[in-house]
């Protein structure tokens, strides 16, 4: 349909020229192997999860923001360091982000238990090669 396109943009043709365009193409190497590479291109591997039909947050990708600064009550005089545990959902992309007071393993197992509770618990959990998670990894 794209060539019928093309002809008609240059010049209008009376009857029935289909069954010529299709002869030309079939016996044509170049478009033979434009249309494989195409073929190919659609085809690209890619990872199972992004096809797979599933929840919200079935499939997550978790990491550690820092770098933030807030106050333990109202009226605290002392700043204290606050940490963000990012969990984005491979299918949907939505985004939970979750405040922790630390990085130890308690504290992100607690935030992911929240996280849990709210949405369920994910199937899959991918995390970065950081140091922060590698131990909930194992």
């Amino acid at each position: 349909e794209m060539t019928v396109r093309e002809l008609y943009k240059k010049m209008h043709i009376h009857g029935h020229f289909r069954h010529v365009i299709k002869r030309v193409r079939n016996n044509c190497a170049k478009c033979t192997m434009i249309t494989k590479k195409t073929v190919e291109l659609e085809m690209a591997k890619h990872h199972y999860t992004r096809t797979l039909i599933a929840p919200v947050f079935y499939t997550i990708q978790m990491d550690i923001a820092y770098g933030f600064r807030g106050k333990a009550y109202k009226d605290a005089r002392k700043p204290i360091k606050i940490y963000a545990l990012v969990i984005v959902c491979l299918h949907t992309s939505a985004t939970n982000i979750l405040a922790l007071e630390t990085i130890n393993t308690q504290a992100i197992i607690g935030a992911l238990e929240r996280h849990a509770s709210r949405y369920g618990m994910p199937a899959e959990v991918y995390v970065d090669n950081g140091s922060q998670l590698k131990a909930l990894d194992r």
